[in-house]
């Protein structure tokens, strides 16, 4: 059985829509998080896993930042074992996964990231969507070139990653999906 709500916010631009199925619940962020933004309470008695999307969200701000810190420490303080994970998480929030101590829980497992890319050649910025498994235990030469090896759907020239592939690469293997 599913059950499906969205939120209403105090600021339009930004919205929460949850599904839940059995003991998951999955909640797909849209807009920007800033200090006008409200984070619903979520229904999540029964369940055993959250998974946030972050597919949605285009900004955030540090008022975000504190805002959202305070709700992921509720619910991991009211339910110490329930289980987070992120799927098609933007570079706006890996820098922010990456950069901030317990932005998420330490046990969170990223399961897929869009990561940055630039090409020179067409002066354009392209995010690609990576599933974080094939990804995992790989040394940082097999990492980056891995990573990449990606190439300009425009122009078929070479990308530039965007962030330090080793960094990447402990960021990866710091959040493993099961």
């Amino acid at each position: 059985m599913k059950s499906s709500e969205k939120n209403q916010n105090d600021d339009p631009r930004f919205y929460m829509e949850s599904e839940a199925s059995g003991t998951v619940l999955k909640v797909k962020f849209n807009g920007g998080i800033t200090e006008t933004i409200h984070l619903e309470t979520l229904n999540l008695k029964e369940k055993t896993e959250l998974v946030l999307n972050f597919n949605g969200i285009n900004y955030i701000n540090s008022a975000g930042t504190r805002r959202w810190m305070f709700w992921m420490w509720n619910i991991e303080k009211e339910l110490p074992d329930l289980k987070f994970s992120i799927e098609k998480c933007p570079t706006v929030m890996l820098r922010q996964i990456m950069g901030v101590a317990h932005f998420v829980p330490k046990t969170t497992q990223i399961k897929s990231f869009y990561a940055p890319f630039y090409c020179e050649a067409c002066d354009e910025d392209i995010s690609r969507l990576f599933e974080v498994k094939p990804l995992l235990n790989l040394d940082d030469q097999s990492f980056s070139k891995t990573i990449s090896s990606q190439s300009c759907p425009k122009c078929q020239g070479s990308l530039t990653l965007g962030l330090v592939p080793e960094q990447f690469n402990k960021f990866v293997n710091s959040y493993k999906p099961d």
